[in-house]
């Protein structure tokens, strides 16, 4: 009897290690920085280490009067691309990247914390 649970003690330990061995496979991390004319945030897609994509959004605040001159907005307007939006007096700007090669997501990490940025 006594063989019969140490081998489900095994079993039971091996159940334990594999299930706490195993990694999410998909990943989101979010990066912030903020500057003085504009805040940039990253969110990176990978699987395990590698980055699957990529969207950046830089949001600028904008004066409140420019809101109040149809000429000046509409010639700002004229001037953005279509990667541009505006969010309650913000200009926020949003790329997105498909990622072809490998890149390691704890490398990227490592090099936005060393700019500056807060990543969670």
């Amino acid at each position: 009897m006594s063989l019969h649970i140490k081998e489900m003690e095994k079993i039971i330990l091996i159940l334990l290690l594999f299930l706490t061995s195993c990694e999410n496979k998909e990943k989101t991390i979010a990066c912030s920085k903020f500057e003085a004319d504009r805040d940039i945030d990253i969110y990176i897609n990978a699987e395990y280490d590698q980055i699957k994509s990529i969207s950046v959004f830089q949001t600028y605040t904008l004066a409140s009067d420019l809101f109040q001159y149809e000429e000046r907005l509409s010639l700002l307007k004229n001037q953005l691309d279509d990667t541009y939006y505006f969010e309650d007096n913000k200009l926020i700007r949003r790329q997105d990247y498909l990622i072809e090669d490998d890149y390691s997501l704890n490398k990227t990490i490592e090099y936005l914390k060393k700019d500056r940025f807060a990543c969670e």
